[in-house]
Formats: structure tokens, sequence, C-alpha cells
């Protein structure tokens, strides 16, 4: 059986992810089919200067908070690039995967940069890997907490199926997270083959910290467009439409989840304000945390091509 399920796996995921992507598609559709584009760019520019500020600076907050991810990496090989440096590195890396996908911003840019200062692949491959543990760490244990708390029987209730299913997807996310910290406390720097990769367990330290971290980061981004929707609609339920989307888009592969994210919130929240309200609150996250963030990760990228190798070379980093 698990010869045959290795066998047929990688068509078989194609097929989900077809269909999955199908499903996608035909809700964008019908949702661009049925709207009032004029009341959409309504709500939008009706949005309060002072909630967009506060908006703002929550995307400011949150995109520093992912930045210190890789200092987490740069602990755990003890490379000798400056922790601003390192920060700006994840920051370009960061928004170009939120526009363009992981594998240009966050596997493409972060090798692109990190060797131009002299990083090896083998480092750049463990802070990438450090930083995307970290990312789904603290998304576990929030969506675990939804999940079996009632804010997803609140939702199934309206358009969502099978609580039960959920509450257990919620104790096994939940269970995944405290093993990995269980792990953490007890066998500290034991390496664990999964597969083809080596995962070497961190300190219990810094198993709390991505977990920390990452929650605080998902936080910040639900915060965002909770505050967009002018407290509407509960937070709880705000962060859980968010953590489904992000999931989606992680299957699609649509760059930047384009169309997902939109249908994922109609499809989860339109009943309790309008679409185009809600599209319009989103128009207004995309362009504050996805685009705009473009323009200052541009000049960075150029600025470190530019300079690379001419100053901060560092060391080389010892063998872990």
């Amino acid at each position: 059986m698990k010869q045959l399920m290795k066998r047929h796996w990688p068509w078989l995921k194609k097929v989900l992810s077809g269909v999955y992507l199908a499903l996608v598609a035909y809700l964008v559709f019908r949702l661009a089919q049925n709207l009032e584009w004029s009341e959409v760019m309504k709500s939008l520019k009706a949005l309060p200067a002072a909630t967009l500020l506060i908006a703002a600076l929550l995307a400011v907050a949150s995109h520093v908070v992912y930045s210190s991810f890789d200092l987490l990496g740069r602990h755990l090989t003890e490379h000798k690039i400056s922790v601003g440096r390192t920060m700006l590195i994840t920051f370009v890396s960061y928004t170009g995967n939120l526009n363009f996908g992981s594998l240009v911003g966050a596997v493409g840019l972060r090798q692109r940069l990190y060797s131009r200062f002299g990083l090896p692949l083998s480092q750049v491959v463990r802070i990438t890997a450090t930083s995307m543990a970290t990312n789904w760490l603290g998304y576990s244990l929030l969506a675990a907490v939804l999940l079996i708390s009632p804010v997803y029987a609140k939702l199934a209730a309206q358009s969502l199926p099978a609580p039960g299913l959920a509450r257990a997807l919620g104790c096994v996310l939940l269970l995944a997270v405290v093993g990995y910290l269980a792990l953490a406390a007890f066998k500290p720097g034991h390496r664990w083959k999964v597969g083809r990769f080596n995962i070497r367990i961190p300190t219990a330290r810094l198993a709390m910290t991505q977990v920390l971290i990452s929650s605080v980061n998902w936080t910040l981004i639900s915060a965002i467009i909770y505050v967009l929707l002018e407290q509407r609609i509960g937070f709880e339920q705000v962060m859980f439409a968010l953590l489904v989307a992000a999931v989606a888009g992680v299957i699609t592969h649509v760059p930047a989840g384009l169309g997902v994210i939109e249908a994922t919130f109609v499809l989860l929240l339109g009943d309790q304000v309008s679409r185009e309200a809600l599209l319009g609150v989103l128009l207004a996250y995309r362009a504050m945390y996805y685009l705009l963030p473009l323009i200052p990760a541009a000049l960075i990228w150029v600025l470190m091509e530019s300079h690379a190798g001419q100053e901060d070379q560092p060391a080389s980093p010892r063998t872990v």
C-alpha cells in the first residue's frame, strides 16, 4: 500500500490541485459576474483616513516581525551577515513571496541575495527551511485553536461542513505543535530524518520563539483586515478566513493568491457584510500589504545587488 501511494501520489496530487483550482476559478468567476464594481470602489473610497493609517502601521509591524524570521536561521548557522542586512534580505524575499510565489521569493530571492554575500547553498537552505517552519508553526497553533473552539461551529452553521472533522483536524495540528515543542525540550540537537531531509531539532527556547513570533505575525495580518472592516466582523472569524485563504493560495499556486483570497473571504464572511464592502476592504489590504512594499523591496534589492561583494563580506560560516 505504501509503495502504491508513493508511486501514484504525484499524479494524485496534481489531480486534486487541478480540481481545487477549477473550483476556486469557478467561485471567482461567479463572484466577479454578480458584483457591482462601482459599489466596490465606493466602499474602498469610503474607508476613513484614520482606519487606513492604523492598518498601514499594522502592515509595517507585520513585515518587521516576519523580517526577524531569518534571524533564527542566522543564530542556527552562525553566519556573519549583520542583523540589519539579514532582516532586509528577509523583507525582500517575503515581499517577493507574497507577490510572485514561494519559488521566486522564499527560495529564489533568498538564495540569490545570501549567496551574493558569501553564504553557501547549504546554509541558505537551512535558513529558508527554518523560516518556513516558523511560519507554519504559528499558523498551525492558531488554526488548531480556531478549529477546536466554537469559531468553526459558528461558521459551519452558515456555510461550512463537518464540524466534528474540523475539530479532529484541530487536535492533530495542536498535537503537531506540542510534539515539536516537546522534542525541542527533551531532544535538542537531535537529527530526525524525514524522507530526503535531515531535520535538526532546535533548542526549546528557539522553538518557543518560532511559535511566538509566527503567531504574532498571523495575528497582525488578521488585525489589518479586521481594522479595515471597521470591526463589523469578529476578529476570530477574520483570522479563520485568512488562514483558510492562505492554505488555498498554497494549494492553487496562484501568485499573490489573486482571486483566491477574495473568493475565500466572500464564501466564509459574505453573509455578514456586503460582498462589495468586503472586496473593497480586501483591495485596500492587497495594496497596503502586497503592492506598496514592492517599492522599498525593489530599491533594497537593487542596492544589495550593486554593493554585494564590496563590503561586509562574512567570514566562512562554521559547518553545522
